[in-house]
């Protein structure tokens, strides 16, 4: 994995790749996860030439120079890169892969998770939900999972509709549910495949206060209507957002999940220093000595 950021501008090339990795695959995960660099085995793999069309048409996620491919693709283009292999997980890989991550996550005190989906994955996701139900039944699921079915295409909404409708009957314990159609919609100012601006405002990471920053760059009366959600919320939707950096007051004010009531489950951590008075912030430094999952100590 590799920060864009640390290459000054530069970019890297297929044939530098080739040169370092000529008889193997290699890829190299761009840090935000939105595009990757492979060399020209990967490419020829998947059948990706310098005539190979862009999935949307006006957008480049084959980068080209001078016409040909370099090697650097962006946003779905790359699904095909990263998932090649996921269909051949075993049962058994899948089960190992879960314990590692309930491992994980009890280490390090999470109690929740949403699964954001990944584009043309719901089959494979499913094979997972089924996995985790199993668990959930006999008692070794001590997170909450919140599962999604991903569209990408507009045609793909009545079947999602539909499929969603199953899923969430089917995939219904005590800490597993399926709530949430992911329209899927990616980008990142970072590395300029989504923009909110024009021109591309590069945002790298935001900091100071978010919503005053939106009104400066967009206006009031635009930054103000970007994100409505307490009309959806009261409708009974469930409304999330796919973002490293949740800023806008509505989801404070109106999370469903948000608040200390009674007969809401008791799911904390106990951290081994004031949080407020460590000298640094963040899991890395902070790590949970007791965790909490309704009630109980994990």
């Amino acid at each position: 994995m590799l920060d864009r950021g640390l290459l000054c501008g530069e970019d890297i090339s297929k044939e530098e790749l080739d040169k370092i990795c000529p008889d193997s695959e290699l890829l190299i995960l761009e840090e935000e996860g939105h595009s990757v660099w492979v060399n020209s085995r990967i490419l020829l793999r998947h059948n990706i030439t310098d005539d190979t069309p862009d999935p949307v048409p006006g957008l480049d996620f084959y980068v080209r120079r001078d016409a040909h491919l370099s090697g650097n693709v962006f946003e779905a283009a790359i699904m095909p890169f990263l998932l090649d292999d996921i269909e051949k997980q075993t049962d058994e890989e899948i089960d190992e892969a879960i314990r590692r991550w309930i491992d994980y996550s009890l280490k390090n005190g999470v109690c929740a998770v949403f699964d954001a989906g990944i584009p043309e994955g719901n089959r494979f996701h499913e094979r997972v939900y089924s996995h985790l139900r199993d668990m959930d039944r006999q008692g070794k699921l001590p997170v909450f999972i919140d599962e999604c079915y991903v569209v990408t295409r507009k045609e793909q909404v009545p079947e999602a509709l539909r499929e969603l409708r199953r899923m969430k009957k089917e995939f219904n314990t005590e800490h597993l549910k399926v709530h949430t159609l992911k329209i899927f919609m990616d980008g990142t100012l970072r590395i300029e495949t989504a923009a909110l601006v024009t021109p591309c405002w590069h945002a790298g990471n935001i900091g100071g206060d978010p919503v005053f920053l939106w009104r400066k760059l967009l206006g009031r009366k635009r930054s103000e209507s970007m994100y409505r959600c307490k009309t959806l919320w009261d409708s009974g939707a469930l409304v999330t957002w796919s973002s490293d950096e949740i800023v806008f007051d509505d989801f404070a004010t109106w999370n469903p999940y948000f608040g200390l009531e009674v007969g809401k489950d008791a799911d904390f951590l106990i951290f081994d220093k004031d949080l407020l008075s460590a000298e640094h912030e963040g899991f890395s430094f902070n790590r949970p000595v007791a965790v909490y999952f309704g009630g109980v100590s994990k």
